[in-house]
């Protein structure tokens, strides 16, 4: 059986290269931005209206789920 000490090392180990990961994704804005900058608003309002439609989805699934009889 795996204990703590085994969760805190893979933490360490995620911690610390938690840099490396954010790489490809600065690479991939600074490559696209052009492309990003022309397309902002629409990333935008799309951005903001699935955040609204996850939300309120939620929301009212939990509200359905959490009823009592």
């Amino acid at each position: 059986s795996r204990g703590l000490g085994d969760v805190y090392k893979r933490q360490r180990f995620l911690l610390g290269s938690m840099g490396l990961f954010f790489v490809p994704f600065g690479v991939g804005l600074m490559v696209s931005y052009d492309l990003i900058a022309r397309h902002l608003w629409a990333i935008a309002v799309a951005s903001i209206v699935s955040t609204l439609l996850v939300l309120l989805s939620v929301g009212w699934t939990f509200q359905k789920i959490g009823r009592k009889p």
